[in-house]
């Protein structure tokens, strides 16, 4: 297969078909180029990144897989009431599973539903 090098426009026959650089120094000005590009200014580029993908996460308001209620995080699956309930009657141990991931231990889950006073 016949292709031309995106470095110096030159004819070349390419094992592959993805083949686009024809020689060793052609591969060396284009790692140069791609670096030079890449690090021009990547901290303001991943900044902004990171700034617009927790704005946008944030937005988005997803509900319970129980109960319907609004949570506050878009990542959770579940409202604290309905992981709570789940560890008093259901299966206990995704209910550990969940609040351990939120920072909690088996003493400070029973403090909290002490707390809430569910039974």
């Amino acid at each position: 297969m016949i292709n031309t090098c995106k470095i110096c426009g030159k004819k070349f026959t390419a094992r592959q078909s993805n083949y686009i650089i024809c020689s060793p120094e052609c591969r060396k000005v284009n790692m140069q180029q791609h670096s030079k590009n890449y690090y021009d200014e990547p901290a303001k580029v991943h900044i902004y990144n990171k700034r617009y993908y927790q704005k946008h996460r944030s937005l988005k308001l997803r509900p319970c897989l129980l109960c319907g209620s609004i949570l506050p995080d878009a990542r959770q699956k579940y409202c604290i009431d309905c992981i709570l309930n789940m560890f008093l009657y259901g299966n206990r141990t995704k209910a550990v599973h969940i609040l351990s991931s939120r920072g909690y231990d088996v003493p400070m889950i029973q403090d909290l539903i002490e707390e809430k006073g569910i039974k």
